[in-house]
């Protein structure tokens, strides 16, 4: 169940995030303006990357909130803070504008493993055998 959600959120997402990346300058050239489409495009497409795999990890976090694991997306979420502060930090003192942007991406990253992991690992035939059921409730 978890890998055709994961399929089908990929082949529905995947194109829409990567025209956004692809005419991430036309798109804001006609949304705002010019000058603001040469400096902003590049973050625009970084951030566009970072939203398709956050995603796809939105399913298996979803799943282990689904079956009473919600401590666990709780603990990710809080060592991921940090991390996002650091990489944010760096990012833009580093690189500037660009930075924010690929911390989005980079982020998107890591939540893209640790959600899987975990839901993968707990997956039980009675779940993975009916879409909407959770384990003990019919």
């Amino acid at each position: 169940m978890l890998e055709r959600a994961a399929c089908l959120i990929t082949a529905l997402c995947t194109p829409a995030f990567v025209l956004i990346a692809l005419f991430s300058s036309e798109i804001l050239t006609v949304w705002i303006d010019a000058q603001f489409a040469q400096s902003a495009a590049k973050i625009l497409a970084l951030m566009a990357g970072g939203m398709l795999v956050n995603s796809i990890s939105f399913i298996p976090l979803t799943w282990l909130q689904a079956n009473n694991h919600s401590k666990k997306v709780a603990l990710i979420h809080l060592i991921e803070l940090p991390l996002f502060c650091l990489l944010l930090w760096g990012g833009t003192h580093g690189v500037g504008q660009s930075g924010c942007g690929a911390t989005l991406g980079v982020l998107g990253g890591t939540r893209a493993g640790d959600g899987a992991a975990g839901a993968h690992a707990r997956c039980t035939p009675d779940v993975r055998g009916r879409v909407g059921v959770v384990r003990g409730r019919g």
